[in-house]
């Protein structure tokens, strides 16, 4: 593998970590707090366990994010030497996008956790 390859790859790496991360955290989130929520009352106590794996899902998920932000600063750095063969324009524009990605999407996960530490959520799924 060449090092334009593997410099390709970051670049994308670090522009869809933090997009899939957010999809994920919603996504999941939502499933699991549904399914949690419509267990019997008396088999799990659900609006804490809904509560709990709601913030452990999107802190996976902000790691997630974060690295992938780690990454696309880190593309932008290297971004004059490695990048032999990608385009200039290209490499910087997905560097820096990737880093805006990240923030963006980094943010959203930290606000769609604050409900869940908030809320009661199996109140909202019903």
């Amino acid at each position: 593998m060449t090092a334009g390859a593997t410099f390709e790859r970051r670049l994308w790496i670090g522009v869809l970590a933090a997009p899939l991360a957010w999809v994920a955290a919603e996504g999941v989130g939502y499933v699991t707090s549904a399914r949690l929520c419509e267990a019997p009352v008396g088999v799990l106590p659900s609006g804490n366990v809904a509560r709990v794996v709601n913030v452990i899902i999107c802190g996976v998920c902000l790691l997630i994010a974060l690295v992938g932000l780690v990454v696309a600063i880190d593309n932008h750095r290297r971004m004059r030497t490695v990048a032999a063969n990608v385009p200039f324009g290209r490499a910087e524009f997905l560097s820096v996008g990737g880093v805006f990605a990240s923030v963006v999407f980094a943010s959203a996960i930290i606000l769609f956790a604050i409900p869940a530490l908030v809320v009661n959520v199996c109140n909202h799924v019903r």
